[in-house]
Protein backbone atom coordinates (compact mmCIF):
# COMPACT_ATOMS: atom_id res chain seq x y z
CA UNK A 1 0.00 0.00 0.00
CA UNK A 2 1.51 3.30 -0.96
CA UNK A 3 0.00 6.68 -1.67
CA UNK A 4 0.33 10.48 -0.35
CA UNK A 5 -3.12 10.52 0.22
CA UNK A 6 -5.34 9.28 3.19
CA UNK A 7 -5.69 5.76 4.31
CA UNK A 8 -7.83 3.76 6.28
CA UNK A 9 -7.34 0.25 6.40
CA UNK A 10 -10.59 -1.10 8.79
CA UNK A 11 -12.51 -4.01 9.53
CA UNK A 12 -10.50 -6.76 7.77
CA UNK A 13 -9.26 -10.05 8.79
CA UNK A 14 -5.95 -11.32 7.53
CA UNK A 15 -5.29 -15.00 8.09
CA UNK A 16 -2.19 -17.16 8.20
CA UNK A 17 -0.54 -15.44 5.23
CA UNK A 18 2.73 -16.24 4.99
CA UNK A 19 3.53 -12.92 4.67
CA UNK A 20 2.86 -9.57 6.42
CA UNK A 21 -0.51 -8.53 6.65
CA UNK A 22 -0.22 -5.07 5.54
CA UNK A 23 3.58 -3.84 4.04
CA UNK A 24 3.84 -0.35 3.53
CA UNK A 25 7.49 -0.16 1.43
CA UNK A 26 8.94 2.42 -0.29
CA UNK A 27 10.90 1.31 -3.34
CA UNK A 28 13.37 4.23 -4.30
CA UNK A 29 16.37 1.21 -5.05
CA UNK A 30 15.07 -0.99 -7.16
CA UNK A 31 11.98 -0.70 -9.75
CA UNK A 32 10.61 2.84 -8.26
CA UNK A 33 7.00 1.51 -7.75
CA UNK A 34 5.94 3.30 -5.16
CA UNK A 35 6.32 5.81 -2.64
CA UNK A 36 5.99 7.46 0.69
CA UNK A 37 2.66 7.53 2.84
CA UNK A 38 1.80 10.09 4.55
CA UNK A 39 -1.54 9.31 6.74
CA UNK A 40 -2.45 5.70 7.15
CA UNK A 41 -4.70 4.43 9.93
CA UNK A 42 -4.91 0.53 10.49
CA UNK A 43 -8.00 0.04 12.72
CA UNK A 44 -10.02 -2.58 14.25
CA UNK A 45 -8.18 -5.95 12.25
CA UNK A 46 -7.30 -9.22 13.21
CA UNK A 47 -3.84 -10.66 12.35
CA UNK A 48 -4.37 -14.52 12.76
CA UNK A 49 -1.03 -16.25 12.24
CA UNK A 50 0.72 -14.33 9.77
CA UNK A 51 4.47 -13.60 8.46
CA UNK A 52 6.64 -11.83 10.93
CA UNK A 53 5.91 -8.93 11.14
CA UNK A 54 1.91 -8.87 10.89
CA UNK A 55 2.27 -5.16 10.10
CA UNK A 56 5.79 -3.91 8.51
CA UNK A 57 6.79 -0.71 7.53
CA UNK A 58 9.95 -0.88 5.88
CA UNK A 59 11.38 1.39 2.91
CA UNK A 60 13.88 0.04 1.05
CA UNK A 61 16.57 3.17 2.37
CA UNK A 62 20.24 1.74 2.54
CA UNK A 63 20.87 4.36 5.33
CA UNK A 64 18.71 6.54 7.38
CA UNK A 65 18.46 10.31 6.19
CA UNK A 66 15.59 11.45 8.21
CA UNK A 67 11.81 9.88 7.67
CA UNK A 68 10.27 8.10 4.76
CA UNK A 69 6.85 7.78 5.99
CA UNK A 70 4.94 10.11 8.05
CA UNK A 71 1.56 9.57 10.29
CA UNK A 72 0.79 5.92 10.92
CA UNK A 73 -1.82 4.86 13.57
CA UNK A 74 -2.28 1.24 14.21
CA UNK A 75 -5.29 1.38 16.64
CA UNK A 76 -7.75 -1.00 18.20
CA UNK A 77 -6.09 -4.37 16.36
CA UNK A 78 -5.87 -7.93 17.21
CA UNK A 79 -2.92 -9.79 16.84
CA UNK A 80 -2.43 -13.67 17.12
CA UNK A 81 1.36 -14.40 17.10
CA UNK A 82 2.96 -17.87 16.43
CA UNK A 83 6.50 -16.02 17.02
CA UNK A 84 7.43 -12.50 15.21
CA UNK A 85 6.34 -9.32 15.81
CA UNK A 86 2.93 -7.03 14.99
CA UNK A 87 4.35 -4.45 13.85
CA UNK A 88 8.10 -3.31 12.91
CA UNK A 89 8.70 0.36 11.40
CA UNK A 90 11.45 1.59 10.04
CA UNK A 91 11.79 5.38 9.20
CA UNK A 92 9.03 6.65 10.13
CA UNK A 93 7.67 10.02 11.83
CA UNK A 94 4.55 10.29 13.93
CA UNK A 95 3.78 6.25 14.61
CA UNK A 96 1.25 5.83 16.68
CA UNK A 97 -0.01 1.74 18.15
CA UNK A 98 -2.00 1.81 21.16
CA UNK A 99 -5.02 0.42 22.23
CA UNK A 100 -4.35 -3.26 20.84
CA UNK A 101 -4.67 -7.05 22.02
CA UNK A 102 -1.62 -9.75 21.33
CA UNK A 103 -2.12 -13.16 21.66
CA UNK A 104 0.31 -15.84 21.70
CA UNK A 105 -1.46 -19.81 21.45
CA UNK A 106 1.40 -21.22 23.58
CA UNK A 107 0.07 -19.43 26.70
CA UNK A 108 3.17 -17.01 27.11
CA UNK A 109 2.04 -13.60 28.28
CA UNK A 110 4.61 -11.21 27.66
CA UNK A 111 4.89 -7.38 28.42
CA UNK A 112 2.88 -5.64 24.78
CA UNK A 113 6.08 -3.52 24.17
CA UNK A 114 8.14 -7.00 22.74
CA UNK A 115 5.72 -6.93 20.16
CA UNK A 116 6.64 -3.52 18.58
CA UNK A 117 9.73 -2.60 17.13
CA UNK A 118 10.98 1.21 15.72
CA UNK A 119 14.08 1.89 14.07
CA UNK A 120 15.16 4.96 13.25
CA UNK A 121 11.70 6.80 13.88
CA UNK A 122 10.40 9.99 15.90
CA UNK A 123 7.67 11.06 17.35
CA UNK A 124 6.78 7.42 18.63
CA UNK A 125 3.49 6.49 20.85
CA UNK A 126 3.21 3.15 22.20
CA UNK A 127 0.20 2.75 25.12
CA UNK A 128 -2.50 1.12 26.07
CA UNK A 129 -2.06 -2.12 24.30
CA UNK A 130 -2.61 -5.80 26.32
CA UNK A 131 -1.15 -9.03 25.76
CA UNK A 132 -2.88 -12.09 26.83
CA UNK A 133 -3.01 -16.41 25.84
CA UNK A 134 -5.81 -16.18 23.54
CA UNK A 135 -7.39 -14.27 21.39
CA UNK A 136 -11.19 -12.36 22.20
CA UNK A 137 -13.50 -13.35 20.24
CA UNK A 138 -13.55 -11.70 16.70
Amino acid sequence: MTTLRKVLIADNVFYRLPMSGILISDDARSWYESGPVRDVTILHNSFIECGSPAIAVSPENDRYEGAVHRNITVEANRFLIRQGEAVHACSTDGLTIEGNYISTPRGDVLQPESFFKAENCRQVTIRENRCGSCLPQL
